[in-house]
């Protein structure tokens, strides 16, 4: 019979490996990755992640670990939030600061229509979104007279961002002052 100490001790060594395995991997990892891993069932598993999840979201700390029960996996990334601080530590990922913003508000919303940017900042646009599609982060489908603007494969691998699991920009960060507007050539990209 194993006693309530050996429990928490088994607890502690699944949570310290799900937590390396995520770090190590820097991918998306899927329950049965982890639970071969650690050597434990699902439920025991998903006990540790959610104790880790709550440790990273607890310390405001610029990681975070993001589990999703649907789909069945666990991730863990740098918070939207600092993404801009360390892009350069990426050499794959050059982009302006506005682009970094435009995409990490597409991300967090999963699909936003190219035309709905105009509600979160001001100025040319059509720029900024022209470099994401240039550079491979971002699809877009037509709808309308504007288009639906997704992240791509590209970026996921790139950022290790889970789509939908982002927190808000700070309002500070989505209402940008200035910038020209767009000509009719630019409207039509």
């Amino acid at each position: 019979m194993q006693t309530h100490f050996e429990s928490e001790e088994n607890q502690y060594k699944i949570e310290r490996i799900a937590e390396a395995s995520l770090f190590m991997a820097n991918k998306t990892l899927s329950f049965a990755q982890l639970c071969e891993l650690t050597k434990t069932n699902e439920e025991t598993l998903l006990k540790a992640l959610e104790t880790l999840k709550a440790k990273y979201e607890m310390d405001e700390r610029a990681i975070e670990v993001l589990v999703n029960n649907e789909a069945k996996t666990a991730a863990m990334q740098v918070r939207v939030k600092w993404l801009p601080a360390v892009a350069a530590l990426t050499e794959k990922i050059e982009l302006a600061k506005k682009s970094t913003k435009f995409l990490a508000l597409i991300a967090k919303k999963g699909e936003l229509l190219q035309s709905d940017l105009r509600k979160y900042f001001k100025g040319d646009i059509y720029e900024y979104v022209g470099e994401l599609r240039n550079k491979g982060y971002l699809d877009r489908v037509k709808k309308g007279h504007s288009w639906i603007l997704k992240p791509t494969k590209k970026f996921h691998e790139e950022f290790q961002i889970t789509v939908g699991e982002m927190p808000e920009l700070p309002l500070s960060e989505q209402k940008q002052e200035g910038g020209k507007e767009e000509t009719s050539e630019e409207k039509g990209e």
